[in-house]
């Protein structure tokens, strides 16, 4: 079967592992409550919170591609699962004792202008990557079943959604590489270096959040995530995108002074 768009094969991506609360995860009913860790349910509450921002940033996301029907196709999916995300995380919450008013925080949306478009592309890249193996590694270390069992498949959504806004940021860099490809390493130089103070930060979540939760964001990711395996699937998806060997955050400054030339 042949696709006009691109969106085609990618929703049927999507559709091909697609899951069920009802059906692929054990009911809240189930939920141990001998093995919940406090300090974890706090960090969920900071990642539905980080999930609620989707909402003001699709709006954003929808107005910088509005010429662009393929993505925004695309566009329909991720928006659907990330708020889905939320749904399930503050449920998830609620039923193992939390308040769950806390955790829909006031809707958020800065006036950022008109920014190019790969580099939307690209801070969302990060966002997604940073998400996917934040949600792994407390997947991985929770003892309660059902979060454990609902991370790990909120993390499999956010790997490939980085998948996908990789796929129209290359098709971005296909078409116009003189543009992009310094635009590209920009974002990898400004928010990889592990000297800058941005290496643990969310780009595609923090302008939608107030700066108590973006902080809370931030030390959540230095806590699970491990930086030199995280740096090195960003960089792999960076060259992938750039068509260039990028195998460290320190490759994206020499590769910047090597466009520049």
């Amino acid at each position: 079967m042949s696709g006009i768009l691109d969106f085609d094969e990618l929703f049927h991506r999507h559709e091909r592992v697609r899951w069920s609360p009802a059906r692929d995860l054990p009911p809240f009913s189930a939920i141990d409550r001998s093995k919940i860790d406090e300090e974890m349910v706090d960090g969920l509450v900071v990642l539905a919170r980080t999930e609620f921002s989707s909402i003001p940033a699709i709006l954003d996301l929808l107005r910088i591609f509005r010429h662009d029907a393929d993505l925004t196709a695309w566009l329909s999916i991720w928006f659907a699962e990330e708020v889905r995300h939320h749904l399930l995380l503050r449920q998830w919450a609620e039923a193992a004792g939390r308040d769950p008013e806390g955790m829909v925080p006031e809707l958020i949306r800065p006036e950022l202008g008109d920014p190019p478009p790969v580099a939307t592309l690209a801070v969302n890249v990060l966002g997604e990557v940073r998400t996917c193996r934040l949600y792994g590694a407390m997947g991985a270390a929770c003892e309660e079943p059902v979060l454990a069992a609902l991370l790990k498949k909120i993390a499999g959504d956010e790997g490939r959604h980085a998948q996908g806004f990789a796929h129209y940021a290359r098709k971005l860099t296909a078409a116009d590489p003189d543009t992009t490809i310094p635009v590209l390493l920009r974002v990898g130089q400004v928010w990889c270096d592990p000297d800058g103070g941005l290496a643990d930060a969310n780009p595609a979540a923090e302008n939608y959040q107030e700066g108590e939760t973006a902080a809370a964001m931030s030390e959540l990711h230095r806590r699970w995530v491990d930086p030199e395996r995280e740096a090195r699937a960003v960089c792999s998806l960076f060259g992938d995108i750039a068509g260039l060997p990028i195998a460290t955050p320190a490759d994206f400054v020499t590769l910047r002074k090597r466009v520049r030339a």
